[in-house]
């Protein structure tokens, strides 16, 4: 049986309250407003809420962020950090906006878009 290719338009959301103890693996985009305690890989974009708290490293499309991570983020293109998130890790990234008010501890490394 042949994979279902899912639209990138699709959103997987984990929801205030909610505890995962494992890695979590989606093709396609998630809104996380719980918690992970493992590895997050996104296939595409990656939104946490203020509520959201992720345990280990983050791979995505892009990531947009008021949560907070402890762990190292990789993002093909885009990491956000909003007011207030807060991101203990190194990241890599083509492009990053950090608002004022982030807590951000960790190293930056940059790459082209799409690597």
């Amino acid at each position: 049986m042949e994979a279902q290719k899912l639209p990138i338009s699709e959103v997987c959301t984990l929801a205030q309250g909610s505890v995962i103890d494992g890695n979590v693996k989606v093709a396609v985009n998630l809104r996380l407003e719980g918690e992970v305690k493992g590895n997050v890989d996104c296939g595409g974009r990656l939104v946490l809420s203020k509520t959201a708290i992720i345990l280990g490293s983050v791979t995505c499309g892009d990531l947009i962020t008021e949560g907070k991570i402890i762990g190292d983020i990789v993002a093909k293109t885009t990491i956000v950090m909003l007011n207030k998130a807060e991101v203990n890790g190194d990241i890599k990234c083509s492009q990053l906006q950090i608002d004022n008010g982030v807590t951000f501890n960790g190293k930056c490394t940059m790459h082209k878009s799409g690597n």
